[in-house]
């Protein structure tokens, strides 16, 4: 046992002490037990000696109790009083002590700060260390990253960067360090590889491009020198057939003129001869009718040929067997006589119109010019 709780055990015994002495408490003590021990016998009231008796009996425990109350309050305030001295002679000796006391806490308190301060920063300068060890290995595992979809140069430039010597030192990740810069070295690599043969790809899709749009080039140049060549046939053609027309025209006009003249000259026979040439006139009337109702229905077909060979310009094999036939029909047509010309044109209304008064006119004047010809 210390010197400190020696004190302490003998401090608290010597305060006992004296508070039983102020209390007189162990004859005190003796005195109450016999006062205690009187009233005991007393267990009920029964008359008003019975509760005379109490009534006694209590007040001497009363009184004395009362009597113990005043000499415990007495020496509380007393001890109270004597406390109250002891707190102020305590903290006019402690205000000599504590300045010194703060000041040596202050130079501790600095000494410690630096000493965290001192861990912190080596702790910090550790982390960042850690930190940049890891944005290097980080940067080193995305090297592959950034080089997806790149060209074949900027992967070589990414592989050369990664192959080369670590540009930091690693400690104690210089594992993971080697890891990653395998790693990348080997995406790159593969990714090197695939896009050097996705770039030959493309260049070769590009000259296939290139070769395939200059053949369809040539061929577009070569359809427009056929569809030129073609569209001068097709002029040329148009002339000729616009010439053709023309000269059917004309002959047309001639065959017109001399018709008018012949009808002029029948007129004038019949002007003379009235009564006599009325139904021969009335005939030629009609068989000039039939004519030109023949010409009308060759000038139709005519034109239907030239229709249909228009129709058919841009087969050229076509056009020109419908040109043999035209010419042939056309040899016919020139060919034809009158009365030819109206015999066909009969039998083709007879087909086309037979009940038609054209065709009863034309029929009827092709047969008397028949039996005029039997006739002569």
């Amino acid at each position: 046992m210390n010197t400190t709780t020696e004190t302490t055990m003998t401090t608290e015994l010597t305060v006992i002490g004296r508070a039983s002495a102020v209390l007189k408490f162990d004859e005190t003590k003796a005195a109450l037990l016999p006062l205690v021990e009187a009233s005991a016998r007393i267990v009920n009231i029964t008359n008003g000696a019975g509760y005379a008796e109490a009534q006694s009996a209590r007040m001497k425990l009363k009184n004395t109790r009362v009597e113990i109350e005043k000499r415990g309050k007495a020496a509380r305030e007393d001890a109270t009083a004597f406390a109250g001295a002891v707190i102020a002679k305590q903290k006019e000796l402690i205000g000599v002590i504590t300045p010194e006391e703060d000041r040596l806490q202050a130079l501790q308190d600095e000494w410690d700060a630096a000493i965290a301060r001192e861990k912190a920063a080596k702790a910090e300068a550790e982390r960042l260390r850690v930190f940049a060890i890891r944005q290097h290995i980080d940067a080193l595992r995305a090297l592959p990253l950034r080089a997806v979809g790149s060209t074949s140069a900027h992967i070589a430039e990414a592989l050369a960067l990664a192959s080369a010597p670590l540009a930091f030192d690693p400690q104690e990740l210089a594992g993971e360090a080697q890891a990653a810069q395998n790693d990348a070295v080997s995406a790159l690599t593969a990714a090197l590889d695939a896009a050097k043969a996705d770039e030959i790809r493309r260049e070769s899709e590009r000259k296939e491009r290139e070769a395939e749009a200059a053949r369809i080039a040539a061929e577009r140049a070569e359809l427009a020198r056929l569809r030129a060549e073609q569209e001068k046939r097709d002029a040329e053609e148009r002339a000729k057939i616009a010439a053709e027309r023309e000269a059917a025209r004309k002959a047309q006009e001639e065959e017109d003129r001399k018709a008018a003249a012949e009808r002029e000259a029948l007129a004038k026979i019949e002007r003379d001869r009235i009564a006599a040439e009325r139904a021969a006139e009335e005939a030629a009337r009609a068989e000039r009718q039939a004519k030109e109702d023949a010409e009308r229905i060759a000038r139709a077909l005519v034109e239907n040929e030239i229709r249909e060979r228009q129709r058919k310009e841009n087969e050229e094999i076509q056009a020109r067997i419908a040109e043999v036939e035209a010419e042939k029909r056309q040899k016919e047509i020139d060919g034809a006589t009158l009365e030819s010309a109206a015999k066909e044109a009969h039998a083709l209304l007879v087909e086309l119109a037979p009940s038609h008064i054209v065709t009863a006119k034309l029929g009827a004047a092709v047969g008397r010019t028949a039996t005029k010809r039997k006739a002569a």
